[in-house]
């Protein structure tokens, strides 16, 4: 009788051993998915964190490449516009030019009537 007791108490403690190592794999499993769904988190986390980054540079850069163009045409702009004066100036002075010459001819030609 002693014998079958301690049969049976070594089969209840065989089937409590299974059940311990089997919560206990159950929980190793538990962690394992816990520390693998933090770690995607963190990676996703950071990738969208450089994505905004990214996005925030890239308008930035847009931005200032518009204002870069704007400028570039406001200063075409200007240059042609101070390009159309000098031709006017240039035109005024040939203008002049050819006034002196024309009354430098008559003068020479004749001299009595300009003093």
């Amino acid at each position: 009788q002693l014998a079958d007791q301690r049969r049976e108490l070594e089969r209840q403690l065989a089937e409590e051993r299974a059940k311990f190592e089997e919560e206990k794999r159950q929980l190793a499993a538990q962690l394992e998915q816990e520390r693998k769904n933090r770690e995607e988190l963190q990676s996703r986390t950071a990738r969208e964190k450089r994505e905004r980054a990214d996005k925030v540079d890239a308008d930035r850069r847009r931005k200032l490449d518009e204002v870069r163009a704007m400028r570039a045409a406001g200063a075409a702009k200007e240059t042609e516009e101070l390009t159309k004066i000098m031709k006017k100036q240039e035109a005024m002075m040939e203008e002049m030019k050819k006034q002196r010459e024309q009354f430098e001819a008559e003068r020479r030609l004749a001299p009595s009537q300009h003093p």
